[in-house]
């Protein structure tokens, strides 16, 4: 819709500046949100297991070759983070 020679178009103020700056701030946080993902995505790598594998053996015992806690505990951050990272 064409704006008028004030910026208003469809009655919304129309600020290029404020929306690169919003659309450069929502960039940075994806960054951030795809790094601390990466992080963690290390954490289970080190362990040698990644966001499916059991951490029981055969018999239903935790593993004992591995971290239980870290494991759970990145699980569930990228989890979340990804969660965020969608909306």
């Amino acid at each position: 819709m064409p704006s008028t020679s004030n910026g208003i178009s469809n009655g919304h103020h129309y600020d290029r500046k404020e929306a690169r700056k919003e659309a450069l701030e929502l960039n940075n946080r994806r960054n951030e949100l795809e790094n601390e993902i990466k992080e963690y995505m290390s954490i289970l790598d080190s362990q040698g297991i990644g966001m499916n594998e059991p951490l029981v053996d055969s018999e239903g015992y935790p593993r004992n070759d591995l971290d239980i806690y870290q494991i759970r505990f990145a699980r569930n951050r990228i989890i979340c983070k990804y969660l965020v990272y969608l909306l």
